[in-house]
């Protein structure tokens, strides 16, 4: 079985109320041993990123159902393990870029090389602090903070979560604008509900991309883009403007299959999933 990579779901809180937040559309049912650690929590943490290191993944993912980037020492100490044990070679931190700005020197001394930056709204900065619910002090100037983060020489990859805001979008000008903010990596990525009737999904439900604009570009990456290789979960990456380019219609990893996994999950308790949304999910 390949798997693509560890996400380590980092504990902490978000700056952020997004209004289409997948974490917020279910509790979280996981120990949190990271904050009240005791004797054997570094020792069953650490063993999992070596099990995980062995079944073959080179890639971390710093993410978790906060915003990563407000628990900087947690991340820190994991860096300097995998640095010490010589596990993985790319490590990645996903943020909506609050606050980002003033850790990314001390972020490139661990050893992160790409950060993976979530917008809902890469036209305007105001809209998408709007959908992410950003309080006005902390909000985000898309244009100079991916400026600052390709200046410090991060592989820059861009996560597009697909609102209704790029419905009157062509695709080409979504494309023309993550490369005019020096984009290496671009992930369109549809939004996930649990046709329930909570507050998130019913504003995703009202609020998502046309099916049919989500398509048109699909199509367009597809006519336009050089494919380059698949990954382990099925989809395909090509190159288009100079910037490598996926479609992800499963963030959630609801598809599945026998041989691949997308991703393990290393939770709070010190254990790994394949799920974020499912405890029977556990792998040990």
């Amino acid at each position: 079985m390949k798997i693509q990579s560890l996400s380590i779901a980092v504990p902490a809180g978000c700056l952020n109320n997004c209004k289409f937040c997948v974490s917020r559309l279910h509790p979280n049912p996981y120990k949190n041993r990271i904050d009240n650690i005791d004797e054997y929590t570094v020792k069953d943490f650490q063993n999992r990123l070596q099990y995980a290191s062995a079944q073959n993944i080179d890639t971390v993912i710093f993410t978790g159902t906060g915003e990563p980037t407000q628990n900087m020492e947690f991340i820190d100490s994991i860096m300097q393990y995998c640095h010490k044990e010589d596990l993985f070679y790319r490590f990645e931190i996903q943020t909506s870029g609050v606050s980002l700005e003033e850790k990314l020197s001390d972020i490139r001394k661990m050893g992160i090389n790409v950060i993976s930056l979530s917008l809902s709204n890469i036209f305007h900065s105001q809209t998408n602090a709007l959908h992410n619910g950003t309080p006005k002090d902390l909000q985000v100037d898309i244009d100079d903070l991916c400026k600052k983060i390709v200046g410090e020489n991060f592989t820059l990859r861009l996560v597009l979560n697909m609102t209704s805001d790029y419905d009157d979008q062509k695709p080409q000008d979504v494309i023309d604008r993550a490369s005019s903010l020096g984009a290496n990596q671009l992930t369109i990525r549809s939004l996930y509900d649990s046709n329930d009737d909570s507050k998130q999904s019913k504003w995703i439900q009202k609020n998502r991309c046309d099916e049919t604009k989500l398509i048109q570009i699909s199509q367009h990456i597809r006519s336009f883009g050089r494919p380059l290789h698949q990954l382990p979960f099925g989809a395909m990456v090509r190159s288009i403007n100079d910037i490598s380019t996926i479609v992800d219609d499963d963030c959630m990893h609801t598809i599945n299959t026998t041989e691949h996994l997308k991703y393990f999950i290393l939770r709070e308790d010190c254990h790994l999933y394949s799920r974020w949304d499912d405890k029977g999910s556990i792998i040990y």
